[in-house]
């Protein structure tokens, strides 16, 4: 198909239509702030800590079933890749996850000030 007037156009349109949602959906994550919801966060890491260390509490719906261990299993798998790849112990792996959600609420405190600011 030869190229056409209409044909860069409709690519420029394109790309601006796919620029604008995507503009769109970033602007609540990086200018509102976000809630945490404390049973989900809950129920996705205490399930990973039972499977890297060996105790916690499993809630019911997993040992009904009725939820899935795939974030769970992603989470573990964070958790105790430092201890495989390095000589990291697991407790290392959570002190520094626990150092990246500091700093990821540091951004989120600098967010809504400068939000409050204009």
């Amino acid at each position: 198909m030869p190229l056409t007037k209409e044909r860069p156009w409709v690519l420029a349109a394109l790309l601006g239509v796919v620029l604008l949602s995507v503009g769109l959906r970033l602007m609540p994550v990086l200018f509102l702030p976000s809630l945490n919801w404390d049973d989900e966060i809950f129920q996705a890491t205490e399930p990973a800590h039972r499977l890297v260390f060996g105790y916690g509490i499993v809630a019911w719906e997993f040992q009904l079933g009725m939820r899935s261990w795939i974030l769970p299993g992603t989470i573990a798998g964070l958790l105790a890749a430092p201890a495989i790849v390095t000589n990291w112990s697991a407790c290392q792996s959570v002190d520094f996850i626990r150092k990246q959600r500091r700093s990821c609420h540091i951004i989120q405190i600098l967010q809504m000030a400068w939000k409050g600011a204009t």
